[in-house]
């Protein structure tokens, strides 16, 4: 990207233009190619490069053999960080807010003493590429969230679903958009939306980062520099929250306490059958009585 209205356009989509650093400036006015080199703009180029500093870092290694200079100056390795496939949410802006709160929320959805929310995924539009990757993507992800104490639940009927996920075949130049919830109950009503056509070389990983980036927004996060919710996706992630940036706003929200998976069967019984309750808890049931090694028939 190097027209100076895309870049003008792109600075204040992600609101280093009008909040560089965090702090609200004046937008340069004027023609775009006078703007470009307003010193606002360089102060909101330079915030971009230093909040997507590791990708700044490769890509400077990369083009030019040195770590970036976070110096406002729109180089190629600038340009090339422009082009990066991002998140929709700012960066920077008044509504740019963490998340709030202390401890877990016991029996939410009368399951359990931890918080959980209800999830409807539009199915029909899942990318032919990503449908045979999806369930792992989706486990993998709500593994993550489980062992900070806060479980996404799927549910076919979307209206008892506090997230909808859908898919759509163009963006504005996103990949994955949320919104971030800021004091949400169990009946708020909220949304994730993904660019059906992106298709990465990793689907399996790359995905699994988006979804826990766009469902952290959900769950009432903000961009951090580097880690799951970076505006663009990091690469060699872990698959945890555990040591992220956000690692701490969400054990202060959600209690961090890991919440254990189904029980694995005993090998004294043949198998266990789950059942929902009318309040959708899960009662793990052995199908066959025990049987002792060794005894008589």
């Amino acid at each position: 990207m190097n027209d100076p209205q895309q870049i003008m356009e792109f600075l204040q989509v992600t609101g280093h233009l009008q909040y560089p650093f965090g702090k609200e400036q004046d937008v340069p006015s004027g023609p775009f190619h006078h703007a470009i080199h307003a010193a606002e703009t360089v102060r909101a180029v330079a915030s971009f490069q230093s909040f997507e500093a590791a990708m700044m870092d490769r890509l400077s290694l990369k083009i030019h053999g040195r770590p970036a200079q976070f110096d406002g100056e729109i180089g190629p390795a600038t340009e090339a960080a422009f082009d990066k496939p991002r998140c929709g949410m700012p960066d920077y802006g008044p509504n740019v807010q963490a998340a709030v709160g202390t401890g877990s929320w016991p029996n939410c959805h009368g399951i359990g003493d931890f918080h959980a929310a209800k999830v409807f995924v539009n199915t029909n539009q899942i990318p032919d590429f990503l449908r045979p990757y999806w369930n792992e993507v989706f486990a993998r992800c709500q593994s993550s969230y489980m062992d900070i104490g806060h479980k996404w639940i799927l549910t076919e009927d979307e209206s008892e679903a506090n997230t909808t996920i859908t898919f759509v075949p163009r963006s504005s130049g996103y990949i994955g958009l949320a919104i971030v919830g800021q004091g949400e109950s169990c009946t708020s009503k909220i949304w994730a939306k993904f660019l059906a056509t992106y298709q990465p070389s990793d689907v399996l990983s790359e995905w699994t980062s988006l979804l826990r980036h766009e469902l952290g927004h959900n769950a009432g996060l903000q961009h951090t520099r580097g880690g799951c919710m970076n505006p663009s996706i990091v690469e060699g992630l872990a698959p945890t929250w555990r040591g992220d940036p956000s690692e701490s706003v969400l054990v202060n929200y959600y209690g961090g306490v890991p919440i254990e998976p189904p029980p694995v069967p005993d090998e004294e019984f043949w198998s266990f059958q789950g059942f929902k309750s009318n309040l959708g808890r899960t009662l793990w049931i052995p199908l066959a009585v025990p049987i002792e090694i060794g005894s008589e028939p």
